[in-house]
């Protein structure tokens, strides 16, 4: 077996820590390649670390489930239907001998980081644009007021301003983070977007994972994202996944 853990894993482990640091939250991340029922494999907190979580026990039970099942072809998701030894526990993704498994957000959440991650491990490198907060008008209001140095793009149906995030200009390039604001009610909390370039087939994949169909918005202008995904937890919090298939310069547009 080649020394995946050297190579893959610790680039692979990077980009969880690169997502959390974007949202602004922290989750446990097991991440690694099976062979049989033995792994290489690399864990620890993405984000700020927590001295008071569960997150590692449960991602560490998630990961240890799929390395139980054996399962060297295809998708496997906990909890995995019928398992005599699993837990019940959303956040495990296999896919062939890779695993990520993810815990300390919601179980839907953690799910659906564990897709994206997984996706960027074994797939396509996915490039983020830019992390969007949903804000009420007068969050936005305060926000855009503070902060003078945004990039104010309005659309028809909501205001948006971008941040260049600093020190964004790292391995993964640079990225932005948005703060919106709808006129009618709407709401998604908090989502990601991503240059792709195969936007069916990644939204394909986290559709498989999480079981939500994706949304496809063909009359989207140039610079704004063709489709997406979004996950509900049980707290009424959303994230989302968006798509679009080049990278937009805000600040020159």
């Amino acid at each position: 077996m080649k020394s995946y853990l050297s190579e893959t894993i610790p680039k692979s482990f990077d980009f969880a820590n690169y997502l959390a640091t974007s949202i602004q939250k922290s989750f446990y991340v097991v991440i690694g390649e099976a062979e049989g029922q033995s792994a290489f494999s690399q864990a620890g907190w993405a984000g700020v670390p927590s001295t008071n979580s569960r997150g590692p026990y449960f991602a560490n039970c998630k990961a240890g489930e799929l390395l139980l099942l054996n399962k060297n072809e295809g998708l496997s998701v906990t909890p995995i239907p019928n398992f005599k030894d699993g837990h019940g526990w959303k956040g495990g993704v296999r896919y062939g001998c890779n695993y990520v498994a993810v815990s300390a957000l919601s179980e839907e959440h953690d799910q659906l980081i564990a897709a994206v991650i997984l996706y960027h491990d074994i797939f396509y490198k996915l490039k983020l644009h830019h992390t969007g907060y949903w804000c009420t008008k007068e969050e936005y209001e305060n926000i855009t007021s503070s902060c003078p140095n945004g990039y104010t793009r309005d659309v028809a149906d909501h205001f948006r301003t971008f941040f260049l995030e600093s020190g964004s200009s790292f391995e993964y390039g640079k990225s932005y983070k948005e703060y919106f604001y709808y006129l009618e009610d709407y709401q998604n909390d908090i989502h990601f977007d991503f240059v792709v370039d195969n936007i069916e087939h990644f939204l394909g994949f986290l559709s498989d994972v999480t079981g939500i169909e994706p949304e496809y918005w063909p009359d989207a202008k140039e610079n704004s994202p063709k489709a997406g995904l979004f996950v509900t937890d049980k707290k009424g919090l959303t994230i989302g996944v968006m798509c679009r298939n080049k990278f937009w310069d805000v600040e020159n547009d």
